[in-house]
């Protein structure tokens, strides 16, 4: 098997924020100078399915591997920490995304919840903060009725497409296969007891997302309206 190849990564279509997430546009220089934790920083996306769909999560579960800290087959969203490299925290998150589903910010929604994570003395591992933000991605459109006569299912956008042929493009060396999680399926991960603590407190901040979603829904109709006229008009910037 070759080995993995990060792709090129777009990036973000909009980078129009809402004013209480101007600090994305910050150079990344300034995270990596700040104290901590601001300078150990996990950055996570919430994905979800659009009206008139029930929401749905798109969950990915972390590959297999030996080492008992990776959290191995344990379901989550798309995360990872910002680099150097990147301009700006909205460029890291566009690129987290990317690297992960092969799917494109659109736009960043809400910052949905927050989480310090102490440093640990067993590892040495120092304070992280971790924020998640509810965003969206070019590929999801609008989910509309089927206008068939038999109203088989609903369909994803003018293409005809389900859910499930939404083109997420894993890197198998971290996930192993996706899914996009109703509401009742994070409480049963949440009530299974299979999983640690600090990741069970994660599904309750992604739980509480799907009520902040539905708060959103007119926000969030306007802004996938206006990335698919952009897209579909000026493509994908590089």
């Amino acid at each position: 098997m070759s080995p993995y190849t990060a792709p090129l990564v777009p990036s973000p279509i909009s980078t129009d924020l809402p004013p209480t997430l101007t600090f994305l546009s910050n150079p990344i220089a300034s995270y990596f100078n700040a104290a901590p934790p601001y300078n150990n920083v996990t950055l996570g996306a919430l994905l979800f399915t659009l009206p008139p769909r029930t929401p749905r999560l798109l969950l990915l579960q972390r590959a297999g591997g030996t080492d008992p800290n990776a959290f191995s087959d344990f379901w989550q969203i798309p995360s990872g920490s910002p680099r150097p490299s990147d301009p700006t925290m909205l460029h890291a998150l566009a690129r987290i995304i990317f690297e992960q589903t092969g799917l494109r910010l659109a736009s960043v929604v809400t910052m949905s919840g927050t989480e310090i994570e102490p440093a640990s003395r067993e590892t040495g591992h120092a304070q992280r903060m971790r924020m998640l933000f509810m965003v969206e991605v070019a590929e999801l459109g609008l989910l509309q009725l089927d206008n068939s006569p038999f109203e088989k299912d609903l369909l994803y956008g003018s293409q005809g497409l389900d859910i499930n042929s939404v083109p997420v493009a894993l890197n198998l060396g971290k996930h192993r296969q996706h899914v996009w999680s109703s509401e009742e399926d994070l409480k049963e991960f949440i009530n299974s007891g299979l999983y640690p603590i600090e990741e069970r407190a994660q599904y309750r901040m992604m739980l509480e997302a799907f009520g902040l979603h539905n708060q959103n829904l007119a926000y969030l109709l306007s802004l996938n309206q206006r990335s698919q006229t952009a897209s579909s008009s000026h493509g994908f910037p590089i």
